[in-house]
């Protein structure tokens, strides 16, 4: 039985997409201990569910739809810069999320329900909303001046309207992932 990698996200704007691209572009020459993420793939990641049964891909997509159905759209705006687990030891490097109304931990937490029946366990660390920019490659080293530049680095990426979740299908390629859509669940209006 076939098995697809499958995440589900919201889509980010143009204007993010951009911003995500110029801070790219002003790290990368800071460290070659990170690989950065392509400006098409950046999203922000609400539950990644690893490697899904074919078969089981229609009910990801009805139980998350069903799920988040009844919630408002609304908007949060992408700012600021940051690394898990911190800036003096970035592993992953990403954009963060204001959310003053935690809209997207209400969300968050209406998927990891809506999915807990097909068996796909509740994520025990908490949620906390990001776009990633880059991970650290085995063996990481020289990061002190990519550290260095975090610590001053500011970004005002833009507003993300939450209107929709999107259910991707992750592929690895040798040039990185390629993501096909699987499904869209729309929030309310």
């Amino acid at each position: 039985m076939a098995r697809i990698r499958t995440f589900v996200a919201i889509d980010v704007s143009e204007r993010v997409r951009r911003a995500a691209a110029a801070t790219i572009s002003e790290l990368e020459p800071t460290t070659e201990s990170i690989r950065w993420v392509s400006a098409k793939n950046v999203h922000i990641t609400m539950k990644f569910l690893g490697d899904v049964n074919e078969t089981d891909i229609y009910q990801v997509c009805r139980l998350t739809a069903d799920a988040v159905r009844d919630v408002p759209s609304t908007q949060v705006n992408c700012r600021g810069i940051g690394a898990f687990p911190s800036i003096e030891r970035p592993r992953t490097i990403w954009l963060g999320i204001d959310d003053p109304t935690d809209c997207l931990v209400e969300l968050h937490q209406r998927i990891e329900q809506g999915l807990l029946s097909l068996g796909f366990p509740r994520e025990q660390r908490r949620f906390q909303p990001h776009v990633t920019l880059g991970r650290a490659r085995y063996g990481r080293r020289d990061m002190q001046e990519l550290e260095d530049r975090l610590s001053t680095f500011e970004v005002e990426a833009g507003p993300v309207d939450i209107d929709q979740l999107v259910i991707y299908a992750s592929e690895l390629g040798s040039n990185g992932p390629n993501y096909t859509v699987l499904g869209r669940a729309p929030l309310c209006e």
